[in-house]
């Protein structure tokens, strides 16, 4: 099914048109900038094609309409880049698409998706990374795709949602890496789904899956897979216990690899589900196949429901195999290069501290916290980690202390950081 139907023939752009694009453009809802519309973005793409790296950068708060493009000339040697725009933090909504056919070699940096889908099919060289999903019908889409990368993203379902937050199809030598994912949906069966793929990973990804009443589900579950690899993942597993879901779901082969991965049913479940009787296994019955000669299957100790870094204790600290090529998690923290975490979060921290009192004092709107102690967690008004945070005056409605988890809301000021929460750890 073709998901695309791109009409460029009765499309106006916003701007003069381009000769080849190449350099830097913006697309701003409110006029101003090269384009107007995601729409119009594409349209250019086709009619003009590339003739060097292209990067869009996307302004304003909410952006809905479908972004398509197909059989763009020029990008199989060059890059487009889509990202937001200085100090912007748009959100991609609507039950409409980004989509991408025939066309290689895009980057989608940090953008937030809101029930707008991203679908990709027959390309390479893709790579989302850094994006926020809340997901309706489903996250991303891979078909008869290759060579494409989705990482260090979080995905948090609808609880009406229908399809996989993750699927991958017909394609192969894809990677789905340092994700985090929580599915709460009453009627998903699964929220990374691969099927007919050859030589694809997951690795390093945190699953949380949920569901209220659904059967027959897993946090991954692999059809009429090639040669495939998942490692170094968490799977949780908090269905109902009359109910007859597993962590993983595979069909019958030998070129499936299961290893260092950490299973935990939160009631009862099942450790896997094979599609021959009595189907579904505990831990000991799921080894006894050839799988998880180095996982594990123990609570891994995640912050909460909703907070999926792991805690002090996890069994998951320092229970991977290093990977090449992943040299860092989902925050930007550089993994263990010989024990790595298991799961999306490389542990750095020790115990949570109350700051010292003479580094931070109460104003009568927020706690001004005058210096950032090495090791600090800082959080930005979005609620995102903030990779590095530097020393510098916070300004934040309440820090966390022993024993409690609080955030608040940016109260602004100038020459600060803009930061909602603040986390202390040695």
């Amino acid at each position: 099914m073709r998901f695309c139907i791109l009409v460029s023939a009765f499309c106006l752009l916003t701007s003069v048109g381009f000769a080849g694009l190449s350099g830097l453009y913006t697309i701003k809802p409110d006029g101003g900038g090269d384009f107007i519309s995601l729409w119009d973005a594409g349209v250019a793409l086709m009619d003009s094609g590339i003739t060097g790296d292209c990067v869009f950068e996307i302004y304003g708060d909410t952006l809905s309409g479908f972004f398509g493009a197909e059989h763009v000339a020029g990008s199989d040697s060059w890059t487009t880049t889509f990202r937001p725009g200085s100090g912007a933090d748009p959100v991609i909504e609507g039950g409409d698409q980004f989509c991408g056919e025939e066309y290689d070699n895009v980057k989608l940096k940090g953008l937030r998706f809101r029930y707008a889908p991203v679908y990709v099919a027959r390309c390479s060289g893709w790579r989302i990374s850094g994006c926020r999903f809340a997901t309706r019908d489903w996250g991303v889409k891979l078909e008869s795709s290759s060579y494409d990368t989705v990482d260090a993203n979080t995905f948090e379902t609808h609880p009406a949602a229908e399809g996989p937050p993750v699927t991958a199809e017909y394609g192969s030598d894809n990677v789905i890496a340092n994700n985090v994912v929580n599915c709460t949906s009453t009627g998903l069966e699964t929220f990374i789904y691969l099927y007919a793929e050859s030589n694809t990973k997951v690795v390093f990804k945190t699953l949380r899956y949920a569901p209220d009443e659904m059967e027959d589900g897993a946090c991954l579950k692999l059809l009429d897979v090639g040669a495939y690899e998942a490692r170094n993942n968490v799977f949780v597993l908090a269905a109902p216990a009359d109910t007859l879901n597993a962590c993983v779901g595979v069909d019958i082969s030998d070129s499936i690899v299961l290893d260092y991965n950490c299973y935990f049913r939160e009631l009862l479940g099942w450790a896997g589900e094979r599609p021959c009787y009595p189907n579904y296994y505990d831990w000991d019955e799921w080894r006894g196949f050839g799988y998880e000669a180095n996982g594990i299957s123990a609570d891994p100790k995640l912050v909460s429901a909703t907070d999926l870094h792991l805690r002090q204790g996890s069994p998951c600290i320092g229970a991977g195999v290093p990977i090449p090529g992943f040299e860092f998690d989902i925050d930007g923290d550089p993994r263990d290069p010989v024990h790595p975490c298991i799961g999306a979060d490389e542990f750095t921290g020790g115990s949570i501290e109350e700051m010292p009192s003479a580094e931070c004092r109460m104003s009568n709107t927020a706690t001004v916290i005058k210096t950032l102690p090495a090791g600090a967690v800082a959080f930005d008004a979005m609620g995102r980690r903030v990779l590095n945070p530097k020393p510098g005056v916070y300004f934040v409605s309440e820090y966390s202390v022993v024993g409690s988890q609080h955030s608040g809301t940016l109260n602004g000021a100038r020459n600060t950081v803009h930061v909602r929460k603040v986390i202390l750890q040695r």
